[in-house]
């Protein structure tokens, strides 16, 4: 469905686009032991909510997901958030997946719902002796629009508690009641230098990657014999010498081999560190990667290059790429293209055409606060380890 599009807008088809985009339910999961403990391992494990670096599937990462066309053309904003084709196509397909999965647990008497709730009133007791204030989930006979606007509401309240639970180190009514709602970004985490991310103040780091991994790399393509989508994929799959190369593409090799990155010792341009070149990618496709994803070398790298300053680290709950998502998704003040959906609810319910819209937007924010879920819970389970 997308390759078309994607050679369309960008010349060529990426290596991430070579298959058609889908998902499937594993319904044999749930079937075997439906309870909301499964359901929270299904979500956490199976569901294809965080992506292989540990961050929010749902956000745009335009580095993977447009073409170079489609990255460059037309007329935005420095307040425009980012994204193409594939970022729409993939919100729908997660909206449908959760409709299935709520369809089937239905079959069981479960609502998504009630498994929120159950999250934060039993599972975080039991298994962290943390108690949160109960907050009521939608009723089934309420409509739509109402329902979304009290998961908006309770979104505010998961925001505000986590703040006082990572800050005070319990959740105190009387806090809570003089507590404003925090913003996105100011949310801390629990677990230090949690985020890793390029530091887009250093030119050496931005113009390394360009050539490691952009398809406009000008050493990705030497003759038909010798091409890559990109300059890694060419070194990973040939052997090649300065000899192979054009005369104006030597300078970019030696360029990496100055930097650390390459290696000319027998004759062929080789990786000096592997860890480090999944390590660079992994940033370059994804913007962040969350440290808790990373194996022990690629964290080894990781502080090198943060000593260096190609890195820079944040301790937030969030990336800055699920902040910036989350920002465009829920408020109006970041971004002039914003979706602006919660500020849609905060004084009464939208009028739309279309009973579609108000069961996609149930959905999105439903996703939303799943997440919120996933990554608390990812939070308490690393702390407890500390």
């Amino acid at each position: 469905m997308y390759n078309p599009i994607a050679v369309a807008t960008g010349g060529a088809r990426p290596k991430q686009y070579e298959y058609t985009l889908s998902t499937f339910i594993d319904s044999a999961k749930l079937f075997e032991k439906h309870n909301f403990q499964n359901i929270l391992d299904y979500f956490c494990k199976d569901f294809e909510l965080s992506t292989s670096v540990g961050t929010f599937a749902l956000a745009s990462f335009p580095q993977l997901e447009m073409g170079v066309l489609e990255r460059t053309l037309g007329i935005s904003t420095r307040n425009h958030y980012k994204f193409g084709f594939y970022f729409s196509v993939k919100h729908q397909l997660y909206v449908m997946k959760l409709i299935a999965l709520s369809k089937i647990l239905q079959k069981f008497s479960l609502r998504i719902e009630d498994f929120i709730t159950w999250f934060f009133d039993i599972f975080l007791t039991n298994q962290y002796g943390i108690d949160w204030i109960h907050f009521d989930v939608p009723s089934i006979s309420e409509t739509t629009g109402n329902k979304t606007a009290t998961l908006f509401r309770i979104e505010e309240s998961l925001r505000k508690q986590y703040k006082l639970l990572s800050e005070e180190g319990l959740i105190d009514v009387n806090l809570y009641n003089i507590t404003s709602t925090p913003s996105i970004e100011s949310l801390q985490s629990f677990t230090k230098r949690k985020y890793f991310s390029m530091n887009n103040s250093d030119n050496n780091i931005q113009q390394i990657v360009n050539l490691l991994f952009s398809d406009q790399s000008p050493i990705h393509f030497i003759n038909e014999e010798y091409k890559g989508s990109n300059f890694k994929e060419l070194i990973s799959q040939q052997c090649l010498s300065y000899a192979n190369f054009h005369e104006y593409q030597i300078d970019y090799i030696k360029l990496l081999i100055d930097a650390g990155i390459c290696q000319n010792d027998t004759g062929v341009i080789s990786f000096k560190d592997m860890s480090q070149i999944s390590l660079l990618e992994k940033i370059f496709l994804y913007g962040s990667v969350n440290s808790i994803s990373l194996s022990e070398s690629e964290k080894l790298s990781a502080n090198r290059m943060l000593d260096n300053g190609w890195l820079i680290f944040s301790d937030t709950l969030f990336s800055i790429q699920e902040i910036n998502y989350l920002n465009f998704v829920l408020n109006n003040k970041s971004y002039d293209n914003s979706w602006g959906i919660r500020n849609k609810y905060l004084h009464g319910v939208p009028i739309y055409d279309s009973i579609q819209q108000y069961e996609y937007e149930y959905h999105l924010i439903l996703l939303i606060l799943i997440f919120y879920i996933i990554k608390i819970n990812e939070e308490l389970k690393h702390r407890s380890y500390c």
